[in-house]
Order: structure tokens, then sequence, then C-alpha cells
């Protein structure tokens, strides 16, 4: 378990002026399910961590490929510019030391510079307009991730288990059969989930995928 939830997650026993079975399973098992207030503090912390960090790596995946993106506008102009460049110039040498343009080298030389004359602002503009996209703070804003817990039942669950936690449904099963059990999952310290007489409870926490065969609190 992380230190997170060792420091944040406490454990309830289940008083009352008449023992229910439930109580009464939970006392003779010695099974403390944690208390709801914090399973909530938890589990809402670990929502922002993994919001956070996933969030960081997002924007740093976008930044790397909008550098990648500029990058390659930028040689294609480069290109453009010195093609240019270059058809003019000899189109001129060839005109003062007075030499012939000849037709077909007249009008390849006429196209290609129209050709550029169309490139170079369409390559500048969609330059321009993808730094002022990275450059606007909603645009930055529209990544941020939205991670939340889920409730899968037990026998659906895709990961494995430890024995300590399928032990403890094991011994609830036996003294109270009508008692339903799921896993609630993010990323990190998963949670045994029992629902029995219209009440949620949380049972064991463990660490994946280090756990190990005791239970930990």
């Amino acid at each position: 378990m992380s230190a997170t939830a060792n420091g944040l997650l406490k454990r309830q026993v289940l008083m009352g002026e008449e023992e229910s079975k439930l109580a009464q399973a939970f006392r003779e098992l010695d099974v403390r399910p944690f208390t709801p207030e914090s399973v909530e503090a938890y589990q809402r912390e670990q929502v922002r961590i993994a919001n956070k960090e996933f969030t960081e790596q997002w924007i740093e995946t976008v930044k790397r490929d909008a550098i990648k993106e500029m990058e390659v506008y930028g040689t294609v102009t480069l290109v453009l510019l010195v093609l240019s460049a270059i058809s003019v110039i000899a189109m001129l040498q060839a005109l003062t030391l007075g030499g012939e343009v000849n037709d077909i080298a007249a009008k390849c030389g006429v196209g290609f510079l129209a050709i550029m004359a169309f490139a170079l602002p369409w390559t500048a503009a969609n330059t321009w307009r993808e730094l002022k996209k990275y450059r606007r703070p909603e645009f930055w804003a529209s990544f941020r991730a939205q991670f939340m817990w889920l409730r899968t039942a037990l026998d659906s669950y895709f990961a494995a288990v430890p024995e300590f936690a399928l032990q403890t449904v094991e011994d609830l099963k036996m003294r109270l059969p009508e008692a339903e059990f799921y896993v609630e999952h993010l990323q990190n310290d998963p949670f045994l989930v029992m629902y029995c007489d219209g009440e949620t409870y949380h049972l064991e926490v463990w660490d994946e995928p280090g756990f190990g065969r005791e239970r930990p609190i």
C-alpha cells in the first residue's frame, strides 16, 4: 500500500444498541471497514494526483509534436526560398551576361516562380496559424485529464486479487450469502468493496502490482 493510503485511510468498528447480523460477522472475523470519510478523502486525493500526472505528460507530448511540426514548416519554407533564389539568380545572370533564355527555360522559370508566389504565403500562413494556436491559453486548458474511480464486480475484475482479500470474501460469504463484492479501482490501491443491506463497505485495499499475502493495515 502506498504511504498516502496508509496515512489517510482509517478503519471503523460497527456499533449499535442491538448487534446486527452484519456487525456480528464483522466482529467475529475481525473485519473493520474503512470509514467513509477517510475513503472519500483518499480517493479524491488519488484522482487529483492521477489527473495532474497524466495532464503534464499529455502536454509534454503535445509540445514535442508541435516542435516537430514547426520544424517541418520551417524546413519547407527554407527550401522554397532557396529554390526561388536560385531560379531568379540563374535567369538574371543569363540576361545580364547577354545569354539567351529559351522559351522552355523561361516558361519553367515563370511557372516555378508562380508556384513559389503561392506556396510561400501558404506555408507562412500555416506556420503563423499553428504558432497562434499553441500560444492560446484555452488550447492548453483543453488538455485536462478526468480520471474517476470505477467499480467492477469481483468476478469480472481484470487483475489479480491478493489472497487476504479473497479470504475476507470467502469468510463473509459464509455468514452473509446475500452480500455482493466489487473492486473499486483507479490506478493504484484498489479497494475490496462489499454491498449489503443497502450499505457499501470498503473492506480491504492493496497496492498493485506488489501486494503481499497479509492485510496491510
